[in-house]
C-alpha cells in the first residue's frame, strides 16, 4: 500500500508541476490553482505513505578487493555461521594499468583503494572481459580527487572481469 501510496503521490506532484506551465487550453479553463491543488494533494499522499524501515548493515572485517564467504566453525552441536571477505585481486601502480581477469560469483563485493599524492586523478573501471572502455566506453566505479583510503560495493552479475585504472599524479593501491 505504501509503494502505491508513494507512486500516485509522485505522479501528483508531476502533474500539478506541468499544469503550472502548460494550462489545459482546450478545455478553456485556468490551470494554475488546479495546478497548485494537484501538488498539495501529492506532497500530502507523500506524507501518508508508509516509510520503508531502514536496513541494518553488519561491519566487516578489513580486506582488500573482495567477496564474502561463508565459512562454518564449531563443533557438530554447534555451527556458527561468519561471512568473511576473501581478496580476489591486488593492484598497484602510478600510472595507467590493467588487470588480468577475476571472477565474480554474483555475490557481495567491494573495492578497497588507497590513493596518494598531491591533485590526484584516479579512475578505476570494472570491465567485462573481452570488452574494452575505448570501444564500448564505460562509467568508473570509483573517482578519486583526493588523497585517501576508502571502499565501494560493487553491483555486478556473475562473470569475469577486469580492472581498468587510469590515473595521473598519484600512487594507488586497490
Amino acid at each position: 500500500m505504501g509503494v502505491f501510496l508513494r507512486i500516485l503521490g509522485y505522479l501528483a506532484l508531476l502533474a500539478g508541476f506541468i499544469s503550472l506551465f502548460k494550462p489545459l487550453t482546450f478545455l478553456r479553463i485556468r490551470t494554475r490553482g488546479i495546478g497548485v491543488a494537484v501538488m498539495l494533494g501529492g506532497l500530502i499522499l507523500l506524507m501518508l505513505a508508509p516509510k520503508e524501515p531502514a536496513q541494518q548493515t553488519a561491519t566487516r572485517p578489513p580486506a582488500t578487493a573482495t567477496q564474502p564467504s561463508k565459512k562454518v566453525a564449531g563443533s557438530a552441536e554447534q555451527y556458527k555461521h561468519q561471512a568473511q571477505w576473501v581478496p580476489i585481486l591486488r593492484l598497484a601502480g602510478s600510472s595507467e594499468k590493467r588487470s588480468g581477469p577475476f571472477q565474480l560469483t554474483g555475490a557481495k563485493a567491494r573495492i578497497r583503494y588507497t590513493v596518494q599524492g598531491s591533485s590526484v586523478a584516479c579512475y578505476i573501471y570494472v570491465l567485462e572481459e573481452g570488452t574494452t572502455l575505448e570501444k564500448e566506453g564505460g562509467m568508473p566505479e570509483v573517482s578519486v580527487m583526493d588523497a585517501g583510503s576508502d571502499e565501494t560495493y560493487l553491483v555486478k552479475d556473475k562473470g569475469s572481469y577486469y580492472l581498468d585504472v587510469k590515473s595521473a599524479n598519484c600512487r594507488w593501491n586497490i
